[in-house]
């Protein structure tokens, strides 16, 4: 019996959840709330209507039977609205929100006559229509709050015409309603100051997230730092293929004793800025920079077939942008660059300064292949010239002895890249 118990609320609290977020979808950073918000307000409206019903079945009068039907007319459309949302048509669904909220409200004033007080419901609505439309303009909610005033408004002046024609005590009456009227031009005066304050701030939150969503972009791949915005940790994933590059100065030790720290600073940033703009263009992720070394990768995080061509093609637009950057600034350096094909494990490790990397043989056989080419060429292992040899021009070049990984077959890209 207790299993039933907890079952049958573990399907409530599913279903009730489902309701409340149709059609929300997490990355509408303005729209989530005011789409949540709508779903919960057609939710309590059902249940006010609901709960009213015995009361209305219990007097058996002419105005109780048209109550009733007029209950359920209107519950059939409350439901109407998370349906929508789900359907995404969310300017539809506040439309009708807004539309079947008046109704009821002026039907039923209409329904038991001019005094009931039901209209002050409209009051309420003012309150609520910033936080139903808060992806709006201003001047959108303003009209809408000025509709449920002028809403209001009607309805308390034909109370006044009744009252002045009934009423004996005319002043009393009429000084009672113009507090009325007084008390809803204020409540409407501080929603809609309630409404431009909370957006305001909403307005310098969301630009302090861009500016560290940005941040974390410059730091991270987007897939990374989704994953780990869902608090995933560690990150770690195995790539069966991919193409690993490495890129360093010959003879940047000498640049950091001639030049000052500063000059020397600026001169690899306008380099690695480059760099930048190639691997981006060429589909490959910046990984990191060790001094003057630069290492990227092509086929992570993002699956990429011709991850190999892709790398290739970037290593010699990198040596076409050195070759420039060296004649721009009269310096009597080179480039190394290698590149190997193979599987890696990516991820990101650690709580603190984390950032995404590499792990693997294929890695390690990547930075042999640039430590131990020559500057101004682009060393590739037998890996790599097999995923591209029909499609790019090698020269074989030796057989070299890698330190833990014995011997290996090593070819230089062909020299296109005079400039």
């Amino acid at each position: 019996m207790v299993i039933d118990h907890y079952r049958w609320n573990d399907v409530f609290t599913h279903l009730f959840r489902q309701l409340i977020f149709s059609g929300v979808k997490q990355y509408q950073a303005e729209q989530y709330q005011s789409i949540r918000m709508s779903n919960i307000l057609s939710l309590v409206a059902s249940a006010m209507l609901i709960l009213q019903l015995p009361m209305h079945l219990f007097f058996a009068s002419a105005e109780s039977f048209n109550q009733v039907v007029l209950i359920l007319i209107h519950i059939t459309l409350f439901s109407l609205i998370p349906q929508l949302n789900r359907a995404n048509r969310y300017c539809t669904a506040r439309l009708l929100l807004i539309l079947i909220y008046s109704s009821y409200i002026g039907l039923t004033s209409f329904n038991y006559g001019f005094e009931t007080p039901i209209h002050h419901f409209f009051l309420i609505a003012m309150f609520a229509t910033p936080f139903l439309h808060f992806d709006l303009k201003p001047r959108e909610i303003l009209y809408m709050m000025l509709w449920f005033l002028l809403a209001f408004m009607f309805w308390e002046s034909v109370l006044i015409n009744h009252q002045l024609t009934t009423d004996k005590n005319l002043n009393t009456a009429i000084i009672a309603q113009s507090d009325i009227l007084s008390f809803a031009i204020s409540c409407f005066l501080v929603a809609y100051f309630i409404y431009t304050s909370l957006k305001a701030s909403w307005y310098r939150i969301r630009k302090e997230q861009f500016k560290t969503e940005a941040l974390l972009l410059n730091i991270l791949p987007r897939q990374i730092a989704q994953r780990l915005d869902k608090q995933e940790k560690p990150i770690a994933d195995y790539f069966e293929n991919v193409t690993i590059l490495f890129a360093d100065i010959e003879g940047f030790s000498q640049l950091t004793r001639e030049l000052p720290a500063d000059e020397l600073v600026n001169l690899l940033n306008q380099l690695f800025s480059r760099f930048d703009k190639l691997t981006r263009k060429f589909k490959l992720e910046k990984i990191k920079t060790i001094g003057d070394q630069y290492m990227a990768v092509s086929g992570v995080p993002l699956s990429y077939h011709r991850h190999a061509l892709s790398s290739c093609q970037c290593a010699i637009r990198m040596q076409e942008e050195f070759i420039l950057w060296t004649k721009e600034h009269q310096l009597n350096v080179g480039l190394r660059i290698g590149i190997n094909s193979g599987p890696v494990v990516a991820g990101v490790i650690g709580i603190h300064k984390f950032s995404y990397d590499l792990w693997g043989e294929s890695v390690n056989l990547a930075s042999r292949m640039e430590s131990q080419g020559a500057a101004g060429k682009i060393q590739v292992t037998e890996a790599t010239y097999n995923e591209v040899k029909g499609e790019l021009i090698f020269d074989y070049h030796d057989t070299i002895e890698v330190k833990g990984m014995g011997p290996q077959n090593v070819y230089w890209l062909r020299e296109p890249y005079s400039v």
